[in-house]
């Protein structure tokens, strides 16, 4: 810690087959929890981290 917003990403990517979206928002919720403790950064809000999580939403959405 601290994280790059872009590695946050990334590793949201690769959750991606291994998990539910909303079991990969609680990891990147938890990753954000502790890098706000030590930076004051807000991770999850970054537009990057959002996008990537929006993105595995409607690729689940379209698989159903």
């Amino acid at each position: 810690m601290p994280a790059n917003p872009w590695t946050v990403a990334a590793y949201s990517r690769s959750l991606e087959d291994l998990f539910r979206p909303i079991t990969i928002r609680k990891h990147i919720d938890e990753l954000a929890q502790v890098h706000a403790e030590k930076t004051r950064k807000r991770l999850a809000h970054h537009p990057l981290v959002q996008r990537t999580l929006d993105m595995i939403n409607r690729r689940t959405e379209a698989v159903k």
